[in-house]
């Protein structure tokens, strides 16, 4: 388990660019593939939205950037130089924050909304235990979460979860069902928060982005993974180099669906909500 090189940061990165490097081999959307097949409380998880079956994503990505906005508070924030990078290249994104990283940056986050992103719910602080929780104080902090996002204003309630590391159970699934949101993952990843290496972390995921790819980073602040400010600019730029266009989620969904097209702005409007077939599904497990 990589877990038994926590305490030594420099192996602990040696083996995540080892696993990334074995998964990139064999493609992430394969193993996304199997994931949801395997899985059944992921089986409507959004991984990416392949061109082969919603051709109007092509030229664009999603962009999605976990753990936002700033566990320090205002004295650890970057949240003004990933916003100017985010304008340079004319880019989007879904931010998934934790609803207690907010507090002190109402102002800073109601700027990123005017520019065209938008919050996801990725629960109220980065911990990875969330998925052991009882079912009723998952739900209630969950709804805390999108209420934090919700009193920011423009903000509206969060249309996307990210289940924090990932985990997500069946129980799980239901509150995200219930509350008529939709949980993303994403298939362009290389574990930034524990490889202290931007020009190995991008040319990791330009090794694996696609037009439709959903794209997973982490917030930088002072002091704390602030080496993924430079990842976000080497991304950028590896990005523009592509071709390849960075727009929100809600975005390249409802290019996905047909909601939107190419030549309409696209920031993070249009929402995609919970679909008829998925509420089926989920009132069959009912």
């Amino acid at each position: 388990s990589i877990d038994c090189f926590s305490n030594d940061p420099a192996m602990q990165g040696t083996a995540l660019k080892a696993l990334w490097s074995t998964a990139t081999l064999v493609g992430t959307r394969n193993l996304a593939c199997a994931v949801s097949r395997l899985f059944r409380s992921y089986r409507d998880t959004v991984f990416q939205f392949p061109v082969h079956e919603c051709p109007s994503v092509e030229g664009c990505i999603a962009l999605t950037i976990d753990d936002g906005l700033s566990r320090g508070g205002a004295d650890s924030s970057l949240v003004a130089e990933v916003r100017d990078l985010l304008k340079q290249h004319g880019a989007t994104a879904t931010f998934f924050v934790c609803g207690n990283y907010l507090a002190g940056l109402e102002k800073d986050a109601a700027i990123l909304l005017q520019d065209g992103h938008e919050f996801g719910n990725h629960m109220l602080e980065d911990r990875g235990d969330y998925w052991k929780l009882p079912a009723d104080e998952f739900e209630a902090a969950f709804v805390k979460a999108s209420d934090a996002i919700a009193d920011i204003p423009g903000a509206g309630r969060p249309r996307w979860f990210r289940a924090p590391q990932g985990k997500l159970t069946a129980s799980m699934r239901g509150t995200v069902h219930r509350h008529e949101m939709r949980h993303a993952i994403g298939d362009c990843y290389s574990d930034d928060w524990g490889i202290e290496d931007p020009a190995f972390i991008v040319k990791t995921m330009l090794r694996q982005v696609q037009s439709g790819s959903i794209a997973i980073m982490h917030m930088p602040e002072r002091g704390f993974r602030e080496h993924t400010l430079e990842v976000l600019r080497l991304l950028l730029e590896g990005l523009s180099r592509r071709g390849l266009r960075c727009v929100t989620l809600t975005a390249l969904a409802a290019l996905a669906d047909g909601t939107a097209t190419p030549s309409q702005p696209l920031g993070a409007t249009g929402a995609h909500r919970l679909g008829e077939e998925e509420k089926e599904d989920e009132e069959e497990e009912d």
